[in-house]
């Protein structure tokens, strides 16, 4: 019994029809692979930036500027790239670009608490990192996430930006702009930010 559990955890899920929701093996997998993608391509891109911007050792200063725009861009390509090619392989049918998207706002968030955590101690050097090739990777798998295309029992939509049903969960949506004028001639907009069935 609990082999067989291990086993279905552990196992790649195989090509999966396309009405497959992402469940909760398919985001560990693609963080996982995230992860691995943003912190292989991220310690490449680092260290390429800071060889091409090195002229010698009184040049420290743009040897750590070199680090930091290569190693978020490298976390971010890799991250990307990884959540982008499990989920194809694993059978979903999600955006690139809302993939990069996610991975670029992820890259970023992961710089910020790299920069802020580094800041604090140099004690923390291992968690800056973990942050800087961690957060592309979420980012990066939800934006994949909520790109994904409703099956066709899904296909109603509360016209909000984000969009909750229990069988797909959290969807990112084009919301329903609503206009209204009162009896005294005020203008009102409405822009729903959350709505679904709960």
């Amino acid at each position: 019994m609990k082999t067989a559990l291990l086993a279905s955890l552990v196992a790649l899920p195989a090509a999966a029809a396309p009405s497959t929701p992402f469940d909760g093996r398919d985001w560990t997998w693609s963080l996982l692979a995230g992860t691995g993608g943003g912190a292989a391509l991220g310690f490449a891109g680092g260290v390429l930036a800071a060889v091409a911007v090195n002229d010698g050792p009184e040049d420290f200063a743009d040897l750590v500027a070199g680090v930091f725009i290569g190693m978020p861009l490298g976390a971010d390509a890799g991250a990307t790239g990884a959540v982008f090619a499990y989920g194809q392989l694993s059978g979903h049918d999600g955006s690139f670009m809302a993939t990069l998207a996610g991975g670029t706002v992820g890259a970023l968030v992961g710089l910020g608490l790299f920069l802020g955590s580094v800041s604090l101690s140099s004690d923390l050097l291992p968690l800056g990192l973990f942050f800087m090739a961690g957060a592309p990777a979420a980012g990066a798998t939800g934006g994949y996430v909520l790109s994904l295309e409703a099956g066709p029992d899904e296909a109603e939509v509360a016209g909000a930006l984000l969009d909750w049903a229990p069988a797909h969960g959290l969807r990112l949506g084009v919301p329903l702009v609503q206009t209204a004028a009162d009896a005294e001639g005020h203008f009102a907009v409405g822009l729903p930010l959350l709505g679904g069935r709960f």
